[in-house]
């Protein structure tokens, strides 16, 4: 998919990113993309299929998103290896699919909401996860919405209140 100089993009598994140069090279477009979270850039054919790249989703698609967020339901986690947590929180976020983030969100939140209630740490696999899902979800809003990240979580709070949803687990 070709995408224009100064365009945000979701690419792969580094969220949201900036395409800072579009250029021809061994007679293939190639585009050079900054991630918005660290401080390098990727150089990846415009037309390749190896490497997930979508638009960043569109304002209506994020406060959609964001109202369709209690009625996501937040599958129970307990008791399950750390391999297997491994491999399903990594299965949610390879579908790059904004909903699946939801979930893991939701599922980890509540599974702390348990062990935290019981006077216990959420597990080190857990909170990774459940960081990745987030960093990945509120960056893409953000960007859909015109906030900072760190804003997210107040305006998805506010936005179920006013719709007479519950808050963002």
């Amino acid at each position: 998919m070709m995408f224009k100089v100064g365009e945000k993009i979701v690419y792969a598994h580094s969220g949201v990113a900036t395409v800072t140069e579009v250029a021809e090279e061994d007679g293939r477009i190639i585009m050079t993309v900054r991630p918005d979270v660290g401080n390098y850039t990727v150089k990846v054919p415009a037309e390749s299929d190896k490497v997930f790249m979508r638009p960043v989703m569109s304002r209506e698609e994020a406060e959609e998103l964001i109202d369709a967020f209690p009625s996501v339901n937040a599958a129970e986690i307990r008791g399950k290896s750390v391999r297997e947590l491994t491999e399903w929180y990594e299965s949610l976020l390879k579908s790059h699919d904004m909903k699946a983030l939801v979930e893991l969100t939701k599922a980890v939140y509540r599974k702390k909401t348990h062990v935290e209630s019981q006077n216990k740490k959420l597990g080190a696999v857990d909170a990774k996860f459940m960081k990745r899902a987030e960093d990945l979800l509120f960056g893409e809003l953000a960007v859909a919405l015109g906030i900072t990240r760190d804003e997210v979580p107040d305006y998805i709070d506010r936005r179920l209140a006013e719709k007479g949803g519950e808050e963002k687990e």
